[in-house]
């Protein structure tokens, strides 16, 4: 069964008239009616009961009139909706981000992008950089916010932020109160970091600039001051 089967025979259900039928659908009436005879015939069904004064649906015709015209509905939907996500104005984007990127300007870039794209659906995933460098490559993310990123051909990047380099310290410790903090001064100071496998390339640029002060990894949380280096 094709489509065109389809419209026929809606147009012969909306007029109750074969004739009428075939000047909507710009076509003679010989042809419409043995479209309709062949509908019938691979339903096995009767789907009009016609005489020389009326054509009128029968039960049959009539639950098929709403299913067609359901079909027919959804077709075109369907047809519009390829056409507006082939043009980028519909569809989903799965994004992700690392923790720290929760506010400031990724939430300013994705107001002004559902501002212009209202019909595309955001999906949102927390990730370390490891793991969105990962699923980048992967292709299960398309955007990922995170920090530093290694040069790679099939990914475009760009840098929407510089932040500043700090060193954390606890309130009593003595270089605490210092305003401006050496790199030198903390040659000989533990230094207490994440797991590597959950932000390797951050580690990596850590590592390249202060690689001979780093001597544990592991979490810490405690209030402390922050000193810019």
């Amino acid at each position: 069964m094709d489509i065109r089967k389809l419209q026929y025979f809606i147009a012969v259900a909306e007029e109750l008239h074969f004739h009428r039928a075939a000047e909507k659908l710009h076509m003679t009436q010989p042809p419409l009616t043995q479209q309709i005879q062949a509908l019938e015939q691979e339903l096995g069904v009767k789907l009009f009961e016609r005489n020389k004064r009326q054509v009128r649906l029968t039960p049959a015709g009539s639950v098929f009139w709403e299913e067609a015209t359901r079909i027919l509905a959804q077709l075109e939907r369907s047809i519009q909706t390829v056409r507006l996500a082939s043009q980028g104005i519909i569809g989903h984007l799965n994004i992700a981000f690392i923790g720290s990127a929760e506010g400031g300007i990724m939430v300013d870039v994705l107001k002004i992008f559902r501002q212009r794209f209202p019909q595309i659906q955001l999906n949102l995933l927390e990730m370390t950089s490891a793991q969105q460098w990962q699923a980048l490559h992967d292709g299960t993310i398309h955007i990922g916010f995170m920090r530093f990123i290694e040069p790679a051909k099939n990914i475009n990047h760009c840098s929407l932020i510089n932040e500043t380099l700090v060193a954390v310290l606890p309130d009593q410790h003595p270089l605490a109160e210092l305003p401006v903090l050496p790199v030198s001064a903390l040659r000989a100071e533990p230094f207490i970091f994440f797991p590597r496998k959950h932000g390797l390339p951050f580690m990596i640029l850590l590592w390249a600039f202060a690689q001979s002060m780093m001597s544990i990894l592991r979490l810490y949380r405690k209030p402390c001051k922050c000193i810019p280096l």
